[in-house]
């Protein structure tokens, strides 16, 4: 499986979390770094790269 993620897939998964961190809801244009997209479940243990 490749670990490469699409810019059509990163854009979705920005545009669902409306530019925010999923995990602390800080919006990217208030972010110093840029967000990571990243596996729910890691690729090493089934995960898929999918939405």
């Amino acid at each position: 499986m490749s670990r490469y993620i699409s810019d059509i897939l990163r854009d979705f998964v920005a545009n669902r979390a409306e530019y925010k961190c999923e995990y602390c809801r800080v919006d990217a244009q208030n972010s110093f770094f840029a967000f990571h997209i990243d596996h729910i479940v890691s690729i090493k243990h089934g995960g898929k790269t999918s939405p």
